[in-house]
């Protein structure tokens, strides 16, 4: 691999697999490093497949994937991913060094994969190869889900676990027992392989042993393993029955979505919140990564709560009488439980600018022309925290203190777009102004704790609602938003429970020989609903 690609410059070699390997280049253009995933070999299937990735990878931008920036093949008919350079080391090698992480450390790092999942299922993709060489902790704490070259759409409901050749897809200790019995791959699927390397990183050893691939997709099809509990009972059991629920054999029984997930996670977390999360998993690399690593972990074993407004008093931490939590304690963990949904939730509405980021400040040529007063207000410090504007999609040069009011400049004549992104958040808001004039003038004020307050009604982890269908005639099809490849139920349904990212939804049913009927309805959280439909007089015909 060494040498120059295109305007690529060589520096290293970081990884090779079956398939790939992976280097480190400098990229000429904007100075920064990338990482190079080039092909090995001209096999039409692997080079089918290399395609695939780059067209799911190209159009990922959520904090937990890395981001691809470009796909080509080169002069020698090479073909190469150009991605974001994560720097930091695989669970893999950290787990061959320690063999366990602490119970906190380990559910701090499967909910930011969760996360990750999450917004591949969101878009109708399931990774398929969930394994700690797949997963990233950089040295700024934050974790990578790598690799979707196996990944395939949720829609393609094929048998697909084997090739044609008979060789299987994804990694054997970490399939699914549906994957093992040769039916077709889910997003639970992904779930049941989380659940999996939770087990790993908090037991020492993986939940399947066996001495040929035979018999060990054998026992995962059968779900056949030492409970946790009995591996570790040291073990705290909130941890215990979120792994063993990530890794029931029916998937009924199974976590619906990765965010029910996340949501058992955040309880067991306490609610802390994503900036903390990402300074605990910082410190954690950088004991866990020298050698020889850190031997004092103590640190770890306990959770950190840097929010000194939210700290309890020694009364308040007591119960009250009837052995109850007091209303203050409850009311803590609201809060903080509101904050990181929150922060969750705004996530992935930042880094479809994470490409823009990474290219340098380009410099305001013109003169200034209008002026907006802008003032930010917030009791939290931390949201201010390396808040960018960009005025007209350039960055605006500012000072490191926005909790003064002060004026930005160099807006053109006609309409101006200023975005706010608060990176702790998660989070951009655009504003639009029109100036007629230089001398034109604008003010905006803007109250941080009030936006965090308005995305705590939707917040995308605490929207539940249970719901059932009946109707007339039966086995009508039920489908939200439109969504006609994604079946929600079938009528006469049991009650189910599922997440909105919205709170109004479109309601269609159909039925072969009806018309589609369709409505509307803003769900509350959690509240339970009964649809009940009469389609017989809308009949096209009596088939």
């Amino acid at each position: 691999m060494a040498g120059s690609i295109l305007h690529y410059d060589y520096v290293k070699e970081l990884g090779r697999g079956g398939m790939a390997s992976v280097g480190l280049f400098k990229e000429k253009t904007l100075n920064r490093l990338v990482a190079i995933k080039v092909l090995e070999g001209r096999d039409e299937e692997k080079i089918k497949r290399f395609q695939r990735e780059a067209d799911f990878s190209m159009a990922l931008k959520q904090e937990n994937l890395p981001a691809v920036y470009d796909y080509f093949v080169n002069k020698e008919n090479v073909h190469c991913i150009v991605m974001e350079y994560v720097d930091g080391a695989d669970l893999s090698v950290l787990l061959k060094k320690h063999h366990t992480f602490p119970p906190y450390v380990a559910a701090m790092i499967i909910r930011e994969i969760a996360r990750g999942l999450e917004y591949l299922h969101e878009r109708g993709i399931i990774h398929r190869d969930i394994k700690p060489s797949n997963v990233r902790l950089m040295t700024d704490g934050q974790v990578k889900l790598m690799d979707l070259g196996i990944a395939k759409r949720g829609d393609q409901n094929t048998r697909d676990h084997l090739t044609s050749t008979g060789v299987i897809i994804g990694t054997p200790s970490y399939m699914s027992p549906e994957q093992a019995s040769g039916d077709p791959v889910t997003y639970q699927s992904d779930i049941f392989s989380l659940g999996s390397m939770f087990y790993e990183i908090l037991s020492g050893s993986k939940p399947f042993h066996a001495d040929t691939n035979l018999n060990l997709i054998t026992l995962i099809a059968q779900c056949r393993y030492k409970p946790l509990h009995a591996a570790c009972p040291h073990l705290p059991p909130d941890i215990v029955r979120i792994v063993h629920t990530a890794m029931a054999k029916d998937p009924r029984r199974r976590y619906a979505t990765a965010g029910q997930m996340i949501k058992d996670i955040n309880f067991f977390l306490e609610g802390i919140s994503q900036l903390e999360i990402r300074k605990f998993l910082k410190k954690f690399y950088e004991a866990a990564t020298p050698d020889p690593p850190n031997q004092d972990w103590s640190f770890f074993h306990k959770l950190p709560h840097l929010d000194a407004t939210l700290t309890l008093t020694p009364a308040e931490e007591t119960k009250n009488k009837s052995g109850s939590p007091s209303v203050n304690q409850t009311k803590k963990l609201w809060i903080i439980g509101a904050v990181a949904c929150i922060v969750c939730f705004c996530l992935g509405l930042s880094l479809p600018y994470l490409y823009e980021r990474l290219i340098p400040v380009q410099r305001f040529g013109t003169d200034p022309y209008g002026t907006v007063t802008l003032n930010l207000k917030s009791t939290d410090p931390d949201r201010l925290q390396d808040t960018r504007i960009y005025i007209n999609e350039r960055e605006y040069p500012r000072a490191d203190n926005l909790e003064n009011e002060f004026s930005l400049h160099y807006f053109r004549n006609g309409w101006n777009s200023l975005k706010i992104q608060f990176p702790l958040m998660y989070q951009i808001y655009d504003y639009q102004f029109y100036f007629d004039k230089p001398s034109d003038a604008r003010s905006l004020n803007v109250d941080v704790d009030d936006l965090v307050r308005q995305h705590n009604q939707y917040r995308a982890e605490g929207r539940k609602y249970g719901f059932a269908v009946l109707s007339e005639p039966r086995d009508v099809s039920v489908y939200f938003n439109n969504d006609f490849k994604n079946l929600i139920a079938r009528s006469p349904s049991m009650l189910s429970y599922l997440t909105l990212k919205q709170p109004v939804q479109k309601i269609s049913l159909q039925k072969n020989g009806y018309r589609t009927k369709e409505t509307e309805h803003r769900f509350e959280n959690d509240r339970n609903y009964l649809i009940r439909i009469d389609m017989r007089r809308d009949a096209d015909s009596h088939r």
